[in-house]
């Protein structure tokens, strides 16, 4: 037996074989044909009605209870059992898919990618995130809950590999350091907007306002060595934004949800509002008809394939090691299956709805002024110029829900990558730093890295993140990630975990996906670096040396990370050659599954269970010790299983003592099955008789 079961077994009271006594004790043939009974240590009740005495759980648990935590238990209880946990749970879920990428990136994305036939990207943009997205994300939810560590512990299932798990915490990073450069852009919008007239006194000439673009490049964007003033600005708005991150997060999950609930609310509120807005408006159709024009075509080209692929990463959050953190931590009990298709769906949902919004603006300007010469840039410059020249004597109010919308949630998306990478960190150093240390840590090199990149011209380091770097880095890893886990750790056996998880069976279809997948993403890859120029973004000109030299060296990165990882991890194997320490890295560690001790061995005796007989016993309780825990407040204030009464050696038989201090064995005769949450003890040796 796996030395985990054994070790599960004996701290928790299951005997020396690591088996529960659950199926002992509540077993017709262990009670009645034997005739034997279960010593158990005694319990009674001291108000209301006299109770006999009442058999605890094991004492390892209800030992840590005291006569207070029973008698608020109840209310506990209801607490705990309410809507409340759901309902947080599924905020936090769905906040995810109202981030930064999937409302800002996705319509610059469809419009700079798809032109005029936007309804043909669109609709493969949805089919991949429907047949892949799906899969991914239902992955990395199953993965998390079963782990329940982050994404860098999850690699001891593939030690080889776990320079994976370091790429995808390195792309949380750099997503962390560019997202505050388009957030603050948006709070220059948002500030500038109310505090005078649109359009800026700074972008008119002699009364004639410019375009959004030129407008944009003549402040926010101005050259330090330019004007020092607008530079000064944006290092103010990074050490605000910087600074309200860390109230985010500095109080790990519980500032996490806070702010899911302040935040998440008011985005929906906001573009319901601005889809309102633009429905209402009369030349809106002009917009909404580039999306309902189809190419066929248009599916054989490469960019169509790349670049929706990689928005689908963006958007979902997929292989940023979000989904996995969180899902382990902050929604571990919510179905994994169901939790994926709701994401997704929400994430399809909201990101439509943003495009629809964005060409229904686009149909409100002549098309001669579409004229983009910075990517990133575009929506914020579209906005500005549908305000100057159609929204009349409401174009501040209008301007201001736009951007305090991408505000919110620009905070959504980086509250979400700082949980990550914060996680990640404080579990390498084996928690030797206190989370808040490591918070203001990576709070401070966040803000004095986005100083030093917002020095260059036009944006230009967000160019090289967003073009050149996250994309195909994401994209590799989540490839490696698949080849671990379906083609090394084996399919098979991650189908049994995933439906020991989910406590039933699953279809083959999502086996089958998780092992082309890989294959598909490396094709998507490498054509594009064949089809694709390397040096800029397709149809525009070349980008300056220095910008895809650096975005490659970044990319090629990923692969140093990787293979490093790797060779660390095989020469730290203790065996006889090289060779039997590589295949040994190809190996779950001892270490692998889940960390609750409990949870960990039901697991083992899940995995015992299909390795002997082949079958599934969907029976197994997946509780971990917190629920251990409050199944034993529950049942303190629950009324009592069967009838209960003293053996001889209690005292005279007294059915009223104290609980805490009472101590003497008692015989369980139960009248029906015991509650299947409770673990008793084995067999006493005090007894004379032996039983």
């Amino acid at each position: 037996m796996h030395p985990a079961a054994r070790d599960t077994g004996q701290q928790h009271g299951f005997g020396s074989r690591g088996v529960s006594p659950l199926s002992r004790a509540s077993s017709p043939s262990t009670n009645s044909s034997s005739g034997s009974s279960y010593n158990l240590s005694s319990t009674t009740e001291t108000t209301g009605e006299s109770r006999g005495p009442r058999a605890t759980l094991m004492g390892s648990t209800t030992g840590l209870l005291s006569d207070n935590s029973s008698s608020c238990s109840q209310s506990k209880t209801k607490v705990d059992g309410g809507c409340m946990p759901g309902l947080s749970a599924t905020l936090t879920i769905l906040s995810l898919a109202a981030n930064l990428g999937n409302v800002l990136r996705l319509p610059r994305v469809v419009y700079l990618s798809g032109g005029e036939e936007a309804g043909t990207f669109l609709v493969t943009y949805v089919c991949i995130s429907i047949v892949f997205g799906i899969p991914l994300v239902f992955l990395e939810i199953g993965l998390g809950q079963f782990c329940q560590e982050g994404t860098t512990k999850l690699w001891r299932a593939v030690p080889l590999l776990k320079g994976i798990g370091y790429v995808k915490i390195l792309a949380s990073g750099l997503l962390s350091i560019y997202y505050p450069l388009l957030i603050g852009l948006s709070v220059f919008y948002l500030v500038w907007g109310l505090k005078g007239p649109i359009p800026f006194p700074e972008c008119s000439e002699a009364g004639t306002p410019i375009n959004g673009e030129e407008c944009l490049q003549l402040t926010f964007l101005k050259s330090v060595n330019e004007d020092a003033m607008w530079f000064g600005v944006s290092v103010a708005f990074l050490f605000l934004l910087w600074a309200l991150f860390m109230l985010c997060i500095f109080r790990s999950e519980h500032s996490y949800r806070a702010s899911v609930y302040f935040i998440l609310v008011p985005v929906i509120v906001c573009l319901i509002t601005l889809l309102v807005q633009s429905v209402l408006s009369d030349t809106s159709v002009n917009g909404l008809q580039k999306l309902v024009t189809f190419h066929w075509d248009y599916l054989l080209d490469i960019k169509v394939w790349y670049f929706a692929t990689v928005q689908m990463f963006f958007s979902t959050h997929l292989g940023f090691g979000n989904i996995v953190t969180c899902a382990g931590r902050l929604y571990s009990k919510k179905n994994a299956l169901w939790t994926a298709v709701a994401y997704v769906v929400c994430n399809l949902v909201i990101g439509i709805l943003t495009v629809c919004i964005v060409y229904q603006w686009i149909g409100q300007r002549k098309p001669d002024n579409l004229n983009i010469n910075i990517p990133e840039g575009f929506i914020y410059t579209l906005t500005y110029d549908v305000a100057v020249n159609c929204m009349g004597n409401l174009k501040q109010l209008w301007s201001a829900l736009t951007f305090f919308s991408i505000i919110c949630t620009g905070f959504i998306a980086m509250v979400a990558v700082l949980y990550t990478v914060l996680v990640a960190v404080t579990l390498e150093v084996n928690k030797r730093w206190s989370w808040w240390t490591v918070a203001g840590c990576i709070c401070i090199t966040g803000f004095l890295t986005g100083i030093i990149c917002i020095i260059p011209y036009n944006m230009e380091v967000v160019h090289i993140l967003d073009h050149y770097v996250i994309g195909r880095m994401v994209i590799a890893s989540t490839a490696l990630e698949l080849v671990a886990f379906a083609w090394i750790y084996g399919s098979n056996t991650l189908y049994n975990d995933f439906e020991f998880v989910l406590g039933r069976k699953l279809n083959p279809i999502w086996k089958i996906i998780w092992l082309i997948t890989p294959f598909l993403l490396i094709v998507v890859e490498i054509w594009s670096m064949v089809s694709l120029p390397l040096t800029g973004f397709p149809g525009k000109d070349s980008d300056p040396v220095w910008v895809y030299v650096t975005g490659w060296v970044l990319y090629l990165s990923t692969w140093v990370i990787v293979i490093s990882a790797a060779i660390q991890q095989v020469s730290s194997q203790v065996d006889y050659n090289l060779s039997q320490k590589f295949l040994s890295t190809l190996k779950p560690s001892r270490n692998w599954g889940p960390v609750d001790t409990i949870y960990r061995h039901w697991w083992v005796q899940w995995r015992v269970t299909c390795t002997k007989t082949g079958q599934r016993d969907f029976t197994f309780k997946r509780r971990g010790t917190k629920d251990y825990t409050s199944s034993v407040q529950k049942y303190h204030t629950a009324e009592p299983v069967g009838i209960y009464k003293a053996t001889p050696s209690s005292a005279n038989g007294t059915l009223q003592h104290n609980r805490a201090t009472d101590r003497g064995p008692f015989t369980i005769q139960a009248n029906g099955d015991l509650p299947e949450h409770v673990c008793w003890r084995g067999t006493s040796q005090r007894d004379g008789d032996g039983t």
